[in-house]
């Protein structure tokens, strides 16, 4: 047990930038100056546009719906209480609801709830002063007075207050989202103030954002941590960054935009191939409905602002359409009555992978615009059991062996071995595509097994063949259907009825097939019930085919 425990720590840490190791220690130490100016100026702005994306959570001053769990506090909001987890909190404290479509009378009780806030939460106490909900708030209370709120002198200087600290906080243990996060809150508010403290903190989030941006952001537009939730996310905040900056047309960011815009266009373009047919993000990595702005919303947004997506590169293959997102290792795949979206893309970046899923070579698909195949998604953070099964192997429509996960997920946010995908090939077939791919996920076992599996597309069947290089105990080939799908079992035949009431067959050859009870967790804090199939390899090599969707 404590062999295994040093083997994990030492797979996770070997893969950090010293600069994490370093900040991890040095912020523990660092003293933080809460401090600020008393003196409030701003500066004047033109043409900002109103943003109004997030959705109402704040019921009323004592009652708050947050990842569907409700909360009523007694008398008083109680800012830190023990009674919902981390996630919830740091909600709690994000302030979303100040733009969200609310009455003009709501303004009031959103202005009484910050100077509650700041009553409550002095400096560096409590979930509030994490740079991330600090980060988020920063960016939430600006843009609620650029959207046309007057505000009370009390809480501008705690504005000042808030970015004075995050500045000594930035996330560099971390990077990922979370630094381009601190960042955006920085120059919002370097924008926002006047003076040369704004211009320190303007100054910094630049730094840190147009470093940051050019290695995070793909050459394909994809997020390098390569999850279509937070692609979203650091979508709208690009989109943020260029409406706020053309509306104060400062020269220290007036330079930045063309690039920014060019960003954002391939953001897009990648957020629009990763979509199901119902307009929705896929399940890949840490994702869930509810939590980012929706691929609506964001191009409602991009247009108002100028911004266009670029067209995506695509091959035909006769009557198939496959888009490659050649640096994210993702596919899509186009049919008339289907859509495939397939995973060949490692974990994530090695130095940030908490966001990542053990689901290489996993795929989800649509028939006559229905989800059919889903991965499980994410409802829960923290360090459950519940949290390691959603980012476990069984969890995808992949492959275990001797019922491991391809990569070793651990803790909350945590990987040690991980899994690389490699022998990417594309073909053309006779009358569609075959795509093939294999991953070393299980060759840390003591008798390495290497994975490799074969979709293939043709005028009206799909073929995933899944092959197991090496000797191996167990293997197990699991599917999970969307909660709208029902299935019959036939003696390893199956029948799947879509939500329209057409019939799809999917047959097995070299396994045996058992349908079990499970979930798809398509919200934070909401579990639906469906079903999934697995099945046990009785040979090297398992073929299943889906045909029927015509």
């Amino acid at each position: 047990m404590i062999v295994r425990k040093l083997s994990l720590y030492f797979h996770t840490i070997r893969h950090l930038k010293f600069s994490q190791i370093f900040w991890r220690i040095f912020r523990r130490l660092k003293v933080i100056d809460t401090s600020a100016q008393h003196v409030i100026d701003v500066r004047d702005y033109n043409n900002w546009h109103r943003v109004r994306l997030s959705s109402v959570q704040i019921v009323d001053r004592l009652s708050f719906n947050f990842l569907n769990r409700k909360h009523v506090f007694v008398q008083s909001v109680d800012w830190n209480t023990n009674d919902q987890e981390m996630l919830w909190l740091f909600n709690l404290h994000y302030f979303d609801d100040l733009n969200a479509p609310f009455e003009l009378d709501r303004n009031t009780f959103m202005e009484n709830l910050l100077v509650d806030w700041i009553e409550n939460n002095p400096p560096l106490d409590g979930v509030g002063w994490e740079a991330y909900p600090l980060s988020l708030r920063i960016v939430n209370i600006i843009k609620w007075i650029l959207n046309g709120q007057l505000t009370k002198p009390d809480v501008l200087y705690s504005l000042k207050r808030q970015t004075h600290i995050l500045s000594q906080l930035v996330e560099y243990h971390l990077y990922g989202n979370h630094i381009l996060a601190n960042a955006k809150a920085l120059i919002f508010s370097g924008l926002f103030f006047k003076g040369k403290q704004a211009e320190g903190w303007l100054d910094l989030g630049l730094k840190i954002f147009d470093e940051q941006l050019n290695e995070q952001i793909l050459s394909d537009g994809g997020h390098f941590e390569l999850s279509s939730m937070y692609q979203n996310i650091m979508l709208n905040d690009l989109l943020d960054l260029i409406n706020i900056s053309e509306s104060y047309s400062h020269p220290k960011v007036i330079k930045f935009i063309d690039h920014w815009r060019s960003k954002a266009s391939l953001m897009l373009t990648w957020a629009d191939t990763m979509k199901h047919p119902d307009g929705k993000i896929s399940f890949f990595n840490d994702a869930a409905f509810g939590i980012a702005p929706s691929h609506e919303q964001l191009n409602d947004y991009a247009r108002a602002i100028g911004v266009c997506k670029n067209e995506a590169s695509k091959r035909i293959f006769k009557t198939t359409e496959l888009t490659s997102l050649s640096e994210s290792g993702y596919f899509r795949v186009e049919q008339p009555n289907l859509v495939a979206i397939l995973d060949c893309a490692a974990i994530g970046p090695d130095y940030i992978p908490g966001h990542g899923h053990a689901d290489t070579l996993s795929f989800e698909l649509s028939l006559q615009n229905f989800r059919v195949l889903v991965n499980s998604g994410t409802s829960c953070y923290g360090t459950s059991l519940k949290r390691l099964g959603q980012r476990g192997t069984a969890a995808h429509n992949t492959v275990t062996i001797n019922g491991l996960d391809s990569s070793q997920v651990w803790s909350g946010f945590r990987v040690a071995k991980r899994a690389y995908p490699f022998g990417l090939m594309v073909d053309r077939s006779v009358d569609g595509v075959n795509i093939s791919c294999s991953h070393d996920g299980y060759r840390r076992l003591k008798k390495p097994v290497v994975h490799n599996r074969v979709w293939g597309f043709s005028a009206d069947t799909l073929t995933i063949t899944d092959r197991l290089i090496g000797k191996f105990k167990t293997g197990s080939a699991h599917y999970l259907f969307h909660p709208d799908i029902q299935i019959y079992d036939n003696n390893n035949c199956f029948t799947l009825v879509l939500p329209n009431e057409a019939k799809v067959t999917l047959k097995i050859s070299g396994g045996k097939g058992r349908l079990i009870e499970t979930f798809w967790h398509s919200e934070f804090g909401k579990s639906v019930a469906s079903l999934g199939m697995v099945v046990e390899f009785t040979e090297d090599v398992v073929v299943i085919s889906i045909k029927g969707f015509t």
